[in-house]
């Protein structure tokens, strides 16, 4: 309706984020996230990153490991990290490729059970 006294029906979101983003930081991600109610988010500590599924999803590179999470990200050392564009870059083609695969398979489910993705994808 055009005053707003109406709630918007609920929209199916998927929120997929680059480890170590220097566009948007992973807090903004994580923050923005929590208040939209997308998850499970790596929050919930080890069942996140142990192969889980939900509408939060975390893209890491070749290397990441769950401890490396919370990490500074301007720190040396962190080899996990991955792009801020990975959606459409290419730089890592088999993130790139997941990337659009899940968000496709996620519009395209007839149900918010079969909308669940990996909570973590690597290359």
């Amino acid at each position: 309706n055009s005053n707003g006294s109406v709630p918007q029906t609920a929209k199916k979101i998927l929120t997929q984020i680059a480890y170590c983003d220097n566009t948007v930081p992973n807090p903004f991600n994580l923050i923005h996230s929590s208040n939209i109610g997308v998850g499970p988010t790596p929050a919930v500590g080890a069942a996140f990153f142990g192969g889980g599924t939900g509408t939060f999803q975390l893209f890491v590179n070749t290397g990441f490991t769950a401890n490396e999470f919370g990490q500074d990200c301007a720190g040396a050392g962190l080899v996990g990290t991955v792009s801020h564009g990975f959606l459409l870059d290419f730089i890592v083609p088999t993130l790139t490729g997941k990337a659009q695969t899940d968000a496709a398979k996620f519009l395209t489910a007839a149900t918010d059970a079969t909308a669940q993705q990996p909570s973590v994808e690597t290359p």
